[in-house]
């Protein structure tokens, strides 16, 4: 039985640990903050701890028709229009239409969110996605254009059963929590033919 290292070490790496986490999510909302700040000047409406990923684009000309209400989370490059000029030149007019994205809902990397769009509390909109039509709350819709997949609740008990029986890494094993390149390889090893869960 090899010799427990000194408290104060463990204590150290729990502290640092700990402190990386902080940072990790600090840097996180800030991200976030800085997006929602540039969209509220042109006009967008905005709610509390908004996480706005890096890339994404709302309508420049017609910001002041997105409303985003507390706790969304739009993942990078998320595009969300609130016009429409692709029958411009063919009938001389341009539709505009209001954009919600309601209480706590996710939207997925790359999604193209399109005007007169309502995006229902807690729903998930899957990577990729051209959202045009609404989206009921608590339900996952995925595709071009995006359709019902299931529930949320659904997804979680999936994802769940999947994960109770899977590798849990630490956030460690993240950028955020200063992976090196060891734990990068040794992750590529245990994730060959697996997966795992980051807590």
């Amino acid at each position: 039985m090899g010799m427990l290292p000194p408290m104060t070490k463990v204590l150290s790496s729990i502290r640092l640990r700990s402190s990386v986490k902080v940072l990790k999510g600090a840097r996180n909302r800030l991200i976030g903050e800085l997006g929602a700040e540039r969209y509220k000047r042109l006009g967008a409406s905005i709610g509390e701890d908004v996480f706005i990923g890096s890339g994404s684009n709302f309508d420049p000309s017609h910001c002041w028709l997105i409303t985003i209400e507390d706790e969304v989370t739009i993942a990078p490059k998320v595009t969300i229009l609130a016009h429409d000029a692709s029958l411009k030149r063919t009938i001389g007019y341009t539709r505009v239409a209001p954009v919600v994205i309601e209480r706590r809902a996710f939207i997925g990397t790359c999604t193209v969110v399109m005007p007169g769009v309502r995006i229902g509390q807690g729903a998930v909109v899957g990577a990729g996605s051209v959202v045009t039509k609404d989206v009921a709350a608590g339900i996952v819709v995925a595709g071009s254009p995006a359709r019902p997949i299931c529930t949320v609740e659904e997804l979680t008990q999936k994802w769940e059963a999947r994960r109770s029986s899977a590798l849990t890494l630490d956030a460690s094993w993240t950028v955020g929590g200063g992976i090196n390149i060891e734990k990068k390889l040794e992750m590529g090893r245990l994730l060959a033919d697996s997966e795992a869960w980051v807590v």
